[in-house]
């Protein structure tokens, strides 16, 4: 039997299951982008998530949603992602963390 037979013989793989979790310590606002768009590392796109899922992770998830809403709005805008991120950093300062990034722009939101 050759090499294109046998791999036509083998059953079908189911679908890798991704996980509804996110990532524990992103180090920049360009990951969290990407978990929002992508996942990765197995995990779902945060942006897929299901009202359980997002409950699950509802402190952490909540605490992201504005990054991503503000991303989201600018690239509807007709800037990139890496674009919006970058100038978010500008906004708020290049040298904080994400962290200090996200309470700023959590604060800003409810004034």
């Amino acid at each position: 039997m050759d090499a294109v037979a046998a791999v036509a013989t083998k059953a079908p793989r189911a679908p890798a299951v991704l996980t509804a979790s996110l990532m524990a310590r992103p180090r920049t606002l360009h990951d969290l982008w990407a978990e929002w768009q992508h996942g990765g590392g197995g995990r779902k796109p945060a942006k897929d998530f299901t009202s359980g899922e997002r409950g699950a992770v509802r402190s952490v998830y909540s605490f992201r949603k504005p990054l991503w809403d503000k991303v989201a709005e600018m690239v509807r805008a007709g800037d990139t992602a890496n674009v919006a991120c970058d100038k978010i950093y500008a906004a708020y300062g290049e040298s904080l963390g994400v962290t200090v990034i996200l309470r700023k722009m959590k604060a800003d939101r409810k004034h």
